[in-house]
């Protein structure tokens, strides 16, 4: 393996899907990647129920938005301004 200085940037995705049947709350997850590689990710169960797939696309934005880690990471790692 070996690391080298870049400038590519960090890319991120997300998705949700409307609730579950049991619960009406919305599934939701986070991909951030590096290079072409996977480097932080999440899925879980939304904490509120939201009205329409619009809205619980809405939330999972906001919630991988406050996901910061993988550039401060990414910056001090890898040297990424």
């Amino acid at each position: 393996m070996r690391y080298q200085k870049t400038n590519k940037p960090i890319v991120g995705f997300s998705d949700a899907n409307r609730g579950c049947p049991e619960d009406e709350k919305s599934f939701g997850g986070y991909i951030f990647m590096f290079a072409g590689c996977a480097v932080f990710w999440s899925c879980k169960k939304q904490k509120v129920v939201a009205d329409s797939s619009t809205e619980s696309e809405y939330i999972q934005l906001s919630e991988s938005a406050k996901e910061e880690v993988p550039h401060q990471y990414c910056e001090g790692i890898y040297g990424i301004e």
